[in-house]
């Protein structure tokens, strides 16, 4: 009611802005102007240049050949024609005729893929070059990747193009499973703010318990639609002062298309080398006119890919008793006794094999971009928005014949679980911007949200016997948030060499949910009450057996929430161009949250120009982020494997929570971080580039999931309150420590055009980053005794170096006439980790070397083949040890580049 209210509200405000606003709509006449946009060092036709009639939404894109036609007001108009890896151009045409048509032949200078482009964030004074920006942003052209990289979703894409940003799928993890987290420069995925066309987007409502980057909540970017995006700018610098919560480590800006008249769709279809995987993807975008000026850009995607599987020969004995316990009495003869038994049986020991691997996963999406202008001066009513459904496969743990939690009568071989996920991904975001007395003026409210609904197949609750049921509901999560925002900006030209201001406020509505599953999923069917001498005294397990669903216990009535909060903002932003070489830049933010109260942050930047062949540039800044309703609110009962590698119940309890109380776990307050930054981009020669950037960023307070406390060690009357919930074991979320992350980013260009029409682009990137805990953890008096805890050596260990301390990449071009052929190679650093826990050892996996390749073919005019593959030469992983691998369960970390090997594919794309 609280969202639909202020829903209401801001539309309201909506028609109360636009009444004012001087909308003078007229009908005008119109002319025409077309012609071929061309490289002016080998005169080739350009195909998709973007063509756009300044101070409106009207445009289009050239075709295969470069040509274009586009109807523009009569009179005067100013065309800005951009292409990536070429200088921009903007001209300038007068004297109009009504329905004349006029020839304007254009010629576009080479510069360097992303070199010279104007983005947008970081800055509300109406985008400047990237190159003169006083922080660093890559902009990423997605179409050229979409149709030639052998990645089919966003984050694939950008852990092979971006060395700092990196993203692992999840395997046996749980929710994790389903929704692969993403990081910026070795920080969390909640550290990353995700933007959509300049607007706030919303979280997932999973957070990240197990695998990698736990107790984190991050951005679903796998249901946007390669296919609807333009471009991605990556702001690679705290931006918390200027954009808000969690833009600690960095900005991703995913702009969407504005294309009319285009209609581009594809069909992609892949396998890996082991024969699993496969995949297939069909993506269509078109856009058509909204009246003279206005636009609506549509795209539909639909990918389905099935799940792999790497696991190990597993050294578990399967219908001897002992559970997750190796062969460590005589393994030769246990395991010939086990393999006697399972051959009498009629069974091969391929039949107990684990499913270790990435999920499958079936995503249809459909996202909507348009605008529509309301008067001859700019203004325009936008709005954007989506709708995704993911449906997922993941592969718990399996239960053999002798668990605990198996049922004989129904699975006599024992069994794998499944969990089967619905994730259901929602957005809109309307506005409306326009220019009142000289300032640009935008008001628009974005309301998203993200619904889990989770079941489990093949499964069983142990404590019903032969009577339970083998599938459940296991419950599920939601979030949701509605921003609103008003910003104003206004550029002062005849001050200084120019002055830009910026200021606005934005409210946020965030909302959290969790709801039960049905009581078979969670209940212990074998508890009953003790009666001593006729009088009740407590409760007895009289079972002794696993309760809830295998694979993932359901949720409990009790662990059910609703939670919501409220922040309001505002915020200033002044750009002062001291001359046309020397820009200063300052911004500042206030926030009120309702759970936590008032934070204020800054930035200081400054860029300057050495001539037109270098660029100094630094920033200092305060941030933070806010702890995710999340954090706050989880409550879940799950299955985990403790210190001594047995599966047990381990409760995670909010802050909330009487556990929470009884341990003396704080309230969670906002992150603190300050970041630093210096670098400088050179450019000796018109096709070549270099940028470095050296960065430090320090945050206080860091949220943390901490390892499970043991209950049995609790002082006895805690220990007693524990064991009513189930578990032996519990964790939590807290503020437990600081960190410093440094490191450095390099990018390199070159663009070289030939005389016989053929191109060449070579891009190289480089991130070398270091994450480092600092100073004592923090613990409560309760816990001081199990105070290594907080954070286990093997968590330090995971947040430290579990992503790529360094990462290069580098990627080779060549077009000439109908063909293009890509080859890229990333260098993937090692990292460190200790999956086994107690059990395992720390273990340092060896640099990995992968290589893409693909050829594009244009079989027409409109209709391009491309074949390739990615990790063409089968590079995987180093192995486990074997204290890591969970007796060979596990033969691969789910780290670096992932452990599948290599993926073949084909696609077929069509312009028309």
């Amino acid at each position: 009611m609280l969202i639909k209210n202020h829903i209401f509200g801001s539309l309201f405000i909506a028609v109360l802005f636009f009444l004012y606003l001087p909308l003078e709509s007229r009908a005008q006449q119109t002319a025409t102007v077309e012609g071929t946009v061309v490289d002016r060092a080998t005169g080739e036709g350009l195909p998709g240049v973007n063509i756009r009639l300044l101070d409106t939404s009207r445009g289009t894109v050239t075709g295969r050949d470069g040509r274009y036609s586009l109807e523009i007001p009569a009179g005067e108009a100013e065309l800005r024609y951009s292409y990536i890896g070429y200088e921009s151009r903007i001209e300038t045409l007068t004297d109009l005729s009504p329905g004349e048509v006029r020839t304007l032949d254009v010629s576009l200078t080479s510069s360097y893929i992303s070199g010279n482009e104007v983005v947008v964030t970081g800055t509300r004074s109406g985008g400047r070059s990237n190159l003169e920006s006083a922080v660093p942003i890559d902009v990423i052209s997605v179409d050229d990747l979409d149709t030639r990289a052998p990645q089919v979703d966003v984050n694939q894409l950008l852990t092979y193009v971006a060395p700092s940003f990196q993203s692992n799928r999840q395997s046996a993890a749980d929710e994790s499973e389903h929704n692969a987290p993403a990081s910026l420069r070795g920080m969390g995925p909640d550290q990353l703010l995700v933007l959509v066309n300049g607007k706030r987007r919303h979280t997932s409502s999973v957070i990240n318990l197990l695998g990698g980057k736990r107790g984190t909540v991050g951005t679903d970017m796998s249901v946007i639609p390669t296919a609807s995006i333009d471009r991605i700018e990556i702001l690679r610098d705290g931006a918390a002062a200027q954009y808000g919560s969690d833009a600690i480590a960095g900005v991703i800006n995913i702009i969407l298309k504005e294309d009319t008249g285009t209609l581009s769709t594809s069909a992609t279809a892949g396998v890996y080398r082991e024969g699993d995987g496969e995949t297939a993807k069909v993506n269509a975008n078109y856009g058509f006119a909204l009246g003279e000026e206005g636009y609506v850009n549509i795209t539909g995607s639909f990918t389905n890919r099935e799940p792999t599987n790497r696991t190990g020969d597993h050294d578990l004995h399967v219908y001897t008793p002992g559970f997750a316990y190796p062969f460590d009495q005589n393994p030769e003869e246990a395991r010939a006794a086990d393999n006697a038994e399972i051959q009498a049986r009629g069974k091969t020991r391929d039949d107990f094999k684990f499913h270790i691997g990435d999920a499958g996963m079936q995503i249809a999406s459909t996202f909507v971009n348009g605008a529509v202008p309301v008067d001859d001066r700019g203004t325009e009513v936008y709005f954007f928005g989506s709708l995704s459904n993911k449906q997922g496969t993941g592969f718990p743990f399996r239960r053999l014949p002798v668990d605990g939690g198996n049922v004989p009568e129904i699975y006599p071989h024992g069994f794998q679980p499944l969990t089967k996920s619905s994730i259901t991904d929602k957005s809109i975001t309307t506005g409306i911007r326009g220019e009142y007395r000289g300032w640009e003026i935008d008001f628009s409210n974005s309301f998203g949200s993200n619904a889990f609904d989770f079941r489990v197949t093949n499964s069983v609750n142990a404590t019903l016997g032969a009577s339970s049921p083998t599938a459940f509901d296991v419950g599920g999560f939601s979030f949701s948030q509605n921003v609103t925002g008003l910003t104003f900006a206004k550029r002062f030209d005849r001050a200084l060499s120019g002055i830009n201001v910026a200021f606005g406020s934005e409210f946020r509505i965030d909302n959290y949910g969790i709801t039960a599953g049905d009581e078979p999923s969670y209940r212990n069917y074998g508890i009953a009450d003790s009666v001593s001498n006729g009088i009740e005294v407590g409760k007895v397990d009289t079972l002794g057996r696993t309760a809830g669903s295998q694979g993932y216990p359901g949720f409990r009535p009790a662990d059910e929430v609703s939670a919501a909060r409220t922040n309001i903002a505002a915020f200033g932003e002044v750009e002062v161009n001291l001359t046309d070489d020397f820009l200063v830049a300052g911004a500042t933010r206030f926030e009120r949250y309702s759970d936590f109260g008032n934070t204020i942050n800054g930035k200081v930047s400054a860029r300057y120009l050495l001539g037109r062949f270098l660029t100094i540039r630094g920033a200092v800044n305060t941030g933070f982020r806010a702890p995710s309703l999340h954090q706050v609110y989880y409550n879940k009962v799950s299955s985990d494997f403790n210190d001594n590698n047995r599966l047990v119940q381990i409760g995670t309890f909010n802050n909330n929570s009487r556990p929470a109380d009884l341990l003396g776990i704080p309230d969670l307050t906002e992150e603190t971080s300050i970041n630093y930054s210096l670098g400088f981009t050179l450019r000796p020669f018109q096709n070549v580039s270099l940028t470095t950037d050296f960065y430090q960023i320090d945050v206080e307070d860091r949220i943390i999931l901490t390892s499970e406390f043991n209950v049995s060690e609790l002082p006895g009357n805690i220990a007693g309150e524990l064991r009513e919930y189930g578990v032996s074991a519990a964790n939590f979320f807290t503020n437990a420590i600081d960190t410093r992350t440094r490191g450095v980013d390099l990018v390199a260009t070159y663009n070289q055009p030939f005389a016989n029409g053929s191109q060449l682009n070579f891009s190289l990137g480089a991130n070398f980053n270091e994450v480092k805990v600092q100073g004592a953890v923090e613990t409560s008096p309760q816990l001081e005794e199990q105070a290594d805890l907080y954070l286990q050596p093997w968590d330090r260990l995971r947040l430290e170096e579990g992503d790529p301390q360094s990462k290069v990449s580098a990627t080779l071009q060549y077009d000439i006439g109908r063909l293009s052929a890509m080859v890229r190679g990333v260098r993937f650093g090692e990292v460190s980790l200790n999956t086994g826990g107690a059990f395992g050892e720390p273990q340092t996996y060896s640099a990995k070397f992968v290589t893409d390749l693909s050829l594009t073919y244009g079989l027409s005019e409109a209709v391009d083949l491309t074949v390739g593959s990615n990790n063409v030469f089968d590079v995987y992983p180093d192995e486990h040890l074997y204290a890591n691998s969970y007796f060979n369960v596990f033969k691969y970390p789910p780290s670096q580049h992932g452990f599948n090997g290599a993926y073949y594919f084909t696609k077929l794309t069509l312009n028309y």
